[in-house]
């Protein structure tokens, strides 16, 4: 009795583990899973917004977090507890949109605050921002001047 009362146990706490992760939401256009807590760990796999991950651990900032095909590290600010949802719920919606868009859209950002946003600031130089946007470093790259920088990663 004491063998199957044991058992039993056992089985129902296997069981429960996973019920107990917390899902999370990545909350940016993209992020990349990284093999260790480091933005120059070595990439896995590409997350986009909207994406679910389930929490494992945490070290400092960085979450350990696992997908339906991979295990790895995501910074923190790329998450999110709350529920994104990406689906159109009005019949009357209007097709085509971008997914840059969505994410604005999702952020509160529309073309209706970047009008007003570049009336309320006509200085600003827009296409400065958008080459920055353009703008990007390979993981690399980024690996080869931490080591030869003889910056710990």
């Amino acid at each position: 009795m004491k063998k199957i009362l044991m058992t039993l146990m056992v089985v129902s706490v296997i069981v429960s583990l996973p019920l107990n992760a917390k899902t999370l939401s990545i909350q940016v256009k993209k992020s990349v899973l990284k093999a260790s807590p480091s933005f120059l760990g070595k990439n896995l796999i590409t997350l986009t917004y909207g994406d679910k991950v389930s929490e494992l651990d945490s070290k400092d900032d960085w979450i350990k977090v696992s997908t339906k095909s991979k295990k790895g590290w995501l910074h923190s600010s790329a998450l999110t507890d709350k529920v994104v949802v990406l689906k159109n719920t009005s019949k009357k919606a209007i097709s085509g949109v971008s997914s840059d868009e969505m994410v604005l859209a999702g952020k509160g950002f529309n073309k209706q605050v970047e009008s007003k946003y570049r009336k309320d600031n006509p200085k600003m130089r827009f296409d400065s921002v958008d080459k920055m946007e353009k703008y990007s470093v390979s993981s690399q790259s980024q690996r080869a001047f931490a080591k030869s920088g003889k910056l710990k990663y």
